[in-house]
């Protein structure tokens, strides 16, 4: 019996995987790949909504 290959670890890409703090907008945004676009957390919502343009 052969020993398995360890498994390798993906890094982490900020922004994609976890959130990213964005000092210019002063809250944390994530890409949202089923969206296809850049979300911002919104206090005033409490949820992720679109960036605006």
């Amino acid at each position: 019996m052969s020993a398995q290959p360890a498994a390798e670890a993906t890094p982490s890409r900020p922004g994609v995987d976890a959130p990213q703090w964005d000092p210019a907008r002063n809250t944390y945004i994530q890409w949202d790949p089923e969206l296809g676009e850049w979300m911002e957390w919104s206090e005033a919502a409490g949820r992720w909504i679109p960036i605006s343009q």
